[in-house]
This record gives C-alpha cells, sequence and structure tokens, in this order.
C-alpha cells in the first residue's frame, strides 16, 4: 500500500523534519534510513553538506578512515555507499598546541594517504563535490601554514564539479591556484597570495583561462594578478561583491572590482571609512554600478575613551557622501546601512527616563541630508531600506567597563539587569524613525530598524 504513494509525498515528508535552522542530524532524520521509499532523500539531507575536524594526526586519520569506509558502494553496508549525496565538504583545523606543533601536525595530516584518499574519493569523471571549505583556526595570529595547503585541495579546486570555494587563514597561496577552476563563488578571509612573476617557467599571463566568479567575499589584499584589467580578470563578471576595507590599498582595489565587473554587479556589501571616498585620489561613486539592486554600506566601530556621545553623526555623514551620486540608480530597491554609537560618562540624554531624542539634536543636518537624498531623484525604485546600529561596551554597561579600565568615573545609566538593557535598546530603536520622518512616512519605502548590541 505504502508504494502506491508518489515518491515526491515521501521527499517532502522527510523535508518536514529538518528544520530550517537545523544544526544537527535529528534522530527521526535517522530513522528515515530504516524506510525504504525515505531512505534516498535521508541518506541526501544527512549527507549533503559534511565536516571534518582536523587536530591531532591519530584521532584525524582515523576519522578520515572511517569516513572513507563509508563513501564508496559496499554490498555488506546499509548505506551503500555516501559519496552521490556528498555535496558539499568543509576542513576545519583547529589546534590548541604550539605554533610550531600547529605546522607540523597540519604538514602531517595533509600529506598522509588517508587525506589523499579522500581528495581523489570527492572528485572524479562523473562525480564530484559542489563545495569546498578550508578553515584554519589557532590562537596564533602569526601563524602561516605554507603553500600545502592549496596543493593537497588542487585536484578538487581544479575539479569541473566544484562552484564554492572558500579559504580562511590561509597563506603562500599560488596567485595560479584558479587557473582552470570552475568556481563561481569564492570567499577568502585572511588569505595570503603568493606573489611572483613566473611560475614553473611560465609566465602568469599565460597560464590557462580563469573562472568567472559570480560572488566574491574577502578582507585581505588580493593578488595583482586577479585584478589586472588588461587580461581575463576573473572578477570581470562579478554579480555580488563583499568586502571590508582596511587603509588606502584595500580601498583602491575595492573600487577597482568594482569598476570592473560595473555592468553585471547586482549587489554589493562594502565596509569602510571615509577612505571609501576615492580611488588612487580622485571622487569614486557608487553609481558606476548602475544595475545595483541592493547595497550595504558599514561604518566599523571604533572605540572611543572621550567624554562625548557618538551620536551616529560619522556614520550618516559617511552614508550620505557614499550616496550622493552624480547619476540616478535607478535599479536599486534595497539599501541597508550599518551605524555605530558611543558615548562617554559625561555624555548627555542617555538615560533610561529620558525624552528627549539626543541623536535628532546631536546629529539633525546629517540626518536631514539622508532623508532628503533617498527620497529624491537618485533613488527612484527604492523599496526597503534597514538601518542598523550597535552599541559599544561603554554605551551597554558604562559603569562595569570604566571600573575594568581603572577610570573612577560614575555613569548614570550604568546597568546590569537585562531588563534595563533592553528598554534602552527600545527607546533608541523608537527614536530612529522620527530622524527620517519622509522615509517613514513614504508609501513606497518600507523602513527598518535594527539595534545591536557589541
Amino acid at each position: 500500500m505504502i508504494n502506491t504513494f508518489p515518491q515526491e509525498l515521501f521527499d517532502r515528508f522527510v523535508d518536514e523534519l529538518v528544520p530550517p535552522d537545523a544544526g544537527s542530524v535529528s534522530r527521526s532524520i535517522r530513522a528515515c534510513l530504516f524506510v525504504s521509499p525515505l531512505r534516498h532523500r535521508a541518506l541526501s539531507l544527512i549527507f549533503k553538506k559534511i565536516t571534518v575536524y582536523l587536530n591531532h594526526p591519530s584521532e584525524t586519520r582515523q576519522r578520515l578512515t572511517n569516513l572513507l569506509r563509508i563513501i564508496p558502494p559496499r554490498s555488506r553496508t546499509s548505506l551503500n555507499g555516501i559519496r552521490p549525496y556528498i555535496k558539499e565538504i568543509a576542513f576545519k583545523f583547529d589546534f590548541k598546541g604550539t605554533q610550531a606543533a600547529a605546522r607540523d601536525c597540519l604538514q602531517v595530516i595533509l600529506s598522509c594517504r588517508e587525506f589523499a584518499d579522500l581528495i581523489k574519493a570527492l572528485q572524479g569523471k562523473d562525480y564530484g563535490v559542489r563545495g569546498l571549505a578550508f578553515d584554519i583556526q589557532t590562537p596564533f595570529a602569526s601563524y602561516h601554514p605554507g603553500p600545502e595547503v592549496v596543493k593537497a585541495l588542487l585536484p578538487i579546486i581544479t575539479s569541473p564539479f566544484l562552484r564554492s570555494l572558500k579559504l580562511t587563514n590561509v597563506t603562500e597561496v599560488p596567485v595560479t591556484f584558479l587557473a582552470g577552476a570552475h568556481v563561481d563563488e569564492l570567499l577568502l578571509k585572511r588569505v595570503q597570495f603568493q606573489e611572483s612573476s613566473r611560475l614553473g617557467g611560465r609566465r602568469l599571463t599565460a597560464v590557462a583561462r580563469w573562472p568567472q566568479i559570480r560572488s566574491l567575499t574577502c578582507d585581505a589584499p588580493l593578488s595583482k594578478v586577479l585584478l589586472n584589467p588588461t587580461s581575463t580578470s576573473p572578477f570581470r563578471n562579478l554579480e555580488r561583491f563583499e568586502r571590508a576595507c582596511k587603509g588606502p590599498e584595500q580601498v583602491s582595489e575595492a573600487w577597482k572590482i568594482i569598476f570592473m565587473a560595473a555592468d553585471t554587479l547586482r549587489d554589493i556589501t562594502i565596509e569602510g571609512d571615509d577612505e571609501l571616498l576615492h580611488c588612487d585620489g580622485k571622487r569614486a561613486y557608487i553609481s558606476r554600478a548602475p544595475n545595483l539592486t541592493s547595497l550595504h554600506l558599514t561604518y566599523p566601530p571604533r572605540l572611543r575613551f572621550d567624554v562625548e556621545l557618538n551620536t551616529g553623526r560619522e556614520s550618516v555623514a559617511f552614508f550620505t557622501a557614499m550616496l550622493a551620486v552624480p547619476a540616478p540608480m535607478s535599479k536599486l530597491e534595497k539599501l541597508t546601512l550599518t551605524g555605530h554609537l558611543s558615548g562617554g560618562p559625561d555624555a548627555p540624554g542617555i538615560s533610561l527616563g529620558g525624552t528627549d531624542n539626543i541623536l535628532l539634536a546631536e546629529a539633525k543636518p546629517e540626518w536631514e541630508a539622508l532623508d532628503n537624498l533617498l527620497t529624491g531623484p537618485k533613488y527612484p525604485s527604492l523599496k526597503v531600506l534597514k538601518l542598523r546600529f550597535s552599541f559599544d561596551v561603554f554605551v551597554i554597561n558604562r559603569l562595569l567597563a570604566l571600573e575594568q579600565l581603572g577610570v573612577g568615573v560614575e555613569c548614570p545609566y550604568a546597568w546590569t539587569a537585562d531588563g534595563d538593557r533592553e528598554a534602552f535598546v527600545e527607546m533608541i530603536a523608537s527614536h530612529l524613525p522620527a530622524l527620517l520622518p519622509q522615509i517613514d512616512s513614504s508609501p513606497r519605502i518600507q523602513f527598518l530598524v535594527e539595534i545591536v548590541d557589541s
């Protein structure tokens, strides 16, 4: 009787057992492995993304051996091979020993036969994982694993099936690591490149073709070879770009990528300060990407020890300057602005019993300019504006912070109870809509406000 139901119905039943934010496999999903019509769907959900933790060599080798036992098809196992179900794999190296021991440990793991066998098993002529991540987490800020990481992963990186590549804390990455790859999503966090004019006797510009990246997230300097506008850069057809900029060099890189992919970019998330307003000494405008539909600007928080209240004036002035474009952004529909508020012990107006809108009083011209700009002709298609502001520890709990810093200044709005903190956050959130009255009353713009703790 049960076999008369369509397979789609069984698949939907299994899908309903997985919450949207599920971080682990539930017992209910595991139970489906023993029911024939539910088995295939359950396997695809359980093994769609697997994470392999790398730590001590002996433990890691045993872990890799156990995984290798269930990857290929086996006649004597109930799993019958999980390889077709693995779509993404993440390697996490987390070592708590000394820096030298961490380097030796990773080298042993990457050179062991079990690791090589796993890499080989995850790609082939008819199969390959679509997502690969390698994340190195150590307590050493200066830890440099060396080029062996990319070398060990190269068979998967160049696989025609791989579409997403995420590297974190990987150093000495060869500038040609993307040559011949097919990835379209690239995440590089704290990655350092190995610059060289030649590699393997060939000039870098003569190496095999680059993939066309559609989504790029990075927070560190990129290789100049990848940014060369005279070559077929992998970033020419970007659709999504996320970058945290620190210093003029990274600002220049960010704008070069935006200019290079100006016609194809649809979504930009960028963090920076006033340096972001210029590129190589010239004024730069986000309107150079005329097809943007979503934009997220973040003004980074700054730790302040002074007695003045930072009412967001710096953040709002930065937002207004970035959005004061010469040409209309006719396709921009969603705009997110993330700023920061802080204050000293003598800052006025911030108290649970206060009724004055200190944010408006202290930064009224900046808020008015932003309100006029976003409701004017430069943003005719804007549908959603999300305003996010965070508070530093001084505002959240001033007294405790000052005591820890050894500053003997009492503060009337310090608190420890969660209820007080929540009341303060609600008070600030209720004040923000009054800062942008035209947007708040606009029938076409959805105005969202979010206050978060730093």
